[in-house]
């Protein structure tokens, strides 16, 4: 059996002695500390600013230069400049039903990931609606459906269409897109 005790808590006052090389040293790492805070503090604010410039040059400036001078490409000693145009796209989660429609309507339905108590990946579309229809026929109701488009998944699927002769009657509002011309340094 073991003494109660030893599990008490040691009450044990410490007498500091300001005087102690110890304690003067521990006083200046804590100053030292406040000063490297600082400069990370500061360096973190440049660093934000140095990278607004370089977002409004390659972003804004140099682009519109180069459209300014009808040049899609330039070649320099080092490498080569062009313009490039990326594609974002996020699907406005009130409009996800109809862009998951449009999806399906127009043979796209493959990229549609659906998760019926079982995740169905890309290319599974029809066997987990086939899953659902059995789950109803069978008076199972009450599950959860979640679906999705990968995000990487959607990017790389509007671009194709944007760069295909689909892009006319692509409807991009639906799908959040929204298109960004930078400059590439190769």
């Amino acid at each position: 059996m073991t003494d109660e005790s030893e599990f008490e808590p040691v009450q044990r006052e410490m007498t500091i002695d300001e005087n102690s090389s110890t304690i003067e040293n521990l006083k200046a790492l804590c100053v030292k500390l406040e000063e490297v805070r600082h400069e990370v503090s500061c360096a973190e604010r440049q660093l934000k600013v140095l990278q607004e410039k370089e977002k409004s040059l390659s972003e804004e400036a140099i682009p519109q230069m180069m459209r300014d001078l009808a040049l899609v490409k330039l070649e320099f000693e080092n490498g080569t400049l062009e313009l490039a145009k990326e594609y974002y796209a996020k699907i406005p989660s009130k409009r996800s039903y109809e862009a998951f429609k449009w999806l399906d309507e127009n043979g796209h339905g493959a990229i549609i990931k659906t998760n019926v108590g079982k995740e169905f990946g890309k290319g599974d579309r029809e066997k987990s609606v086939e899953f659902m229809k059995l789950l109803e026929d069978h008076g199972i109701t009450g599950y959860d459906v979640k679906e999705n488009v990968h995000p990487s998944t959607l990017k790389a699927f509007v671009k194709d269409i944007l760069t295909s002769s689909d892009a006319d009657t692509f409807p991009k509002e639906l799908f959040g897109v929204f298109e960004k011309t930078l400059i590439k340094f190769k």
